[in-house]
């Protein structure tokens, strides 16, 4: 498929002057999954267009501007049947919602930041690129510590690979590319002790066990885990956030152990979110089969579901899950729906390690959009700014949310 015919199609819909064939052509590309990979990278080149430019929706406009796509201009009276059409037609679609609505925004914010730059009111821009910048704020990186079983606490990065501990054949390694790596070279039990890898804020990290399972843990999590697993056991502790991809192994469940639930698998891939101080934990399913066990309570999880488990509750809560929303961090993104800016903050905070405080009214402050956690908070703080909700004042490590008066 030619990209360049895909985005001249993406820009004459946003500019509202596609044909009845162009729309159809176009129809026809995105609901053709064989082209995913070539319409993923040509929405990768526009979202480097326009990524540093201001990125904010609602997940109704994103939804919206996709169905114009695909539908035309024309009404439609069931909004529930014309989801579930946008839904079967590109399952992706939020991914498109959002650069498109990128592209939309970013023309009026363009004009809006010319206007300022002729009556003098562009002076934000440069007071959170410099604030940033002399506060030495930056996104996460690969980063964490790992106490081993002897009580040793070793700094996990890049100026420290190679082997971390010996303990029989049993090797502990740190790689260049933020992971550590388990070496087993015998069959030989009895090796008992345990290492704890702590992840702090600003960092991530992956894990590699020894039986082949991998672990991607988020900013401000821990993961304790044996040296060497026991015959027909498999068990790890965890609390913050983790992607993991099990070993299939029928005759020895793995189990995460977390303060609110315990999840029991044999070989999939899901991700858990059990940060303490939220007193809320879910567990998504990305593919395979997880029992969820909370006291005396267990649910069993398909594909594309969601378990959560809150402080004080026995019940167990099943829910459709959002796999993109969930799995974001582990993409490098932040995706934002229609979410309290205090949520959104948390997450924020956790991954480029700053304080948070909030000042004003912001009861009511929602906001969307998709960012690379993986770039500079600038952008993401004038995206939010550009809606007027709310301003941000730098100290150091804290940043203040002010709620403002003003509404979109």
């Amino acid at each position: 498929m030619d990209n360049a015919r895909l985005l001249l199609l993406i820009d004459r819909a946003l500019e509202g002057t596609l044909s009845t064939r162009e729309r159809d052509e176009l129809q026809e590309l995105l609901a053709d999954l064989s082209n995913e990979g070539a319409v993923m990278q040509a929405l990768e080149n526009k979202w480097e267009l326009f990524e540093s430019k201001k990125a904010v929706f609602s997940n109704e406009q994103g939804q919206e501007v996709l169905q114009r796509i695909l539908e035309g201009n024309g009404d439609t009276d069931d909004s529930q049947s014309s989801d579930k059409k946008l839904r079967a037609l590109f399952p992706w679609f939020k991914v498109v919602a959002v650069v498109l609505l990128i592209a939309a925004t970013w023309k009026v914010i363009d004009f809006y930041s010319n206007s300022c730059d002729t009556y003098g009111c562009d002076t934000k821009k440069m007071t959170i690129e410099q604030a940033v910048a002399q506060s030495g704020i930056k996104p996460g990186s690969d980063k964490a510590t790992i106490v081993l079983a002897d009580g040793k606490s070793v700094p996990l990065n890049e100026s420290n690979t190679g082997l971390l501990s010996k303990k029989g054949k049993v090797y502990v390694c740190n790689s260049a590319n933020g992971q550590i790596v388990y070496e087993v070279q015998s069959d030989e039990v009895g090796i008992s002790g345990y290492h704890t890898v702590n992840v702090p804020k600003g960092g991530h990290y992956r894990v590699a066990l020894e039986d082949g399972t991998k672990i991607h843990l988020n900013a401000g999590s821990s993961l304790r885990f044996p040296i060497r697993f026991a015959d027909g056991v498999r068990e790890v502790e965890m609390t913050g956030e983790g992607f993991f991809e099990v070993a299939a192994d029928a005759k020895s469940p793995f189990l995460v152990k977390t303060p609110l639930q315990t999840v029991r698998v044999l070989g999939t891939t899901f991700n858990i979110h059990a940060y303490p101080d939220l007193g809320k934990m879910k567990t998504t399913l990305v593919e395979g089969v997880v029992e969820v066990l909370q006291q005396d309570h267990a649910a069993t999880l398909k594909p594309g579901e969601t378990a959560i488990s809150k402080l004080g509750q026995r019940d167990i809560h099943i829910q459709k899950g959002d796999i993109d929303k969930d799995l974001a961090w582990h993409n490098d993104y932040f995706i934002f729906e229609n979410e309290e800016i205090t949520s959104i903050m948390e997450r924020v905070a956790r991954w480029y390690n700053i304080e948070v405080s909030f000042q004003g009214k912001l009861e009511n402050v929602r906001l969307g959009g998709m960012f690379r956690r993986s770039k500079s908070i600038v952008q993401l703080l004038e995206s939010f700014e550009a809606t007027g909700l709310v301003a941000f004042n730098i100290e150091g490590r804290r940043i203040t949310v002010i709620g403002k008066t003003a509404t979109r």
